[in-house]
This record gives structure tokens, sequence and C-alpha cells, in this order.
């Protein structure tokens, strides 16, 4: 489940930015900056804390994802 989150809010990331997380870098280093936890800049994206808390797995499923990012689109 954690790495579906992971890859939903990659593309949600694509989606808002019209690229992929770190697409000018090649896949190895994608997967080792990852891997350390060091993922692009969302703060200044619509649902950015959403993004990074899926990222981070701090999200366990898709509904929470889908709640927050209702809530704040309730909010706007």
């Amino acid at each position: 489940m954690a790495t579906d989150l992971f890859a939903l809010e990659s593309t949600i990331y694509h989606i808002l930015t019209g690229n992929s997380p770190y697409m000018e870098l090649p896949r190895d280093e994608v997967e080792r900056l990852y891997e350390e936890k060091n993922f692009p800049d969302a703060s200044g994206l619509p649902c950015g804390d959403v993004i990074m808390k899926c990222w981070l797995c701090e999200i366990d499923l898709a509904q929470q994802v889908s709640d927050l990012i209702r809530a704040r689109s309730a909010a706007d």
C-alpha cells in the first residue's frame, strides 16, 4: 500500500507541475534520493503537504489522501 500511495503522490506531483519528480536525473540517482527521503520541494504546490505526507509514508490509505485534498479544496 505504501508503494501505491507513493506512486499516487508522484502522479499528483506530475499533474500539478507537468514534470515527473527529478525527471532530469538518471533513475539510479532518483532512487538514491528517495531512499534518503530527499524529495522535490512540493511546498508551493496545492496540497503539497499531502504529497509530502505520502512520500514520507505518513498516510496509510488512499481515502486519507482524498479526504485531505477535499478538505483543502473546501477551504479555498
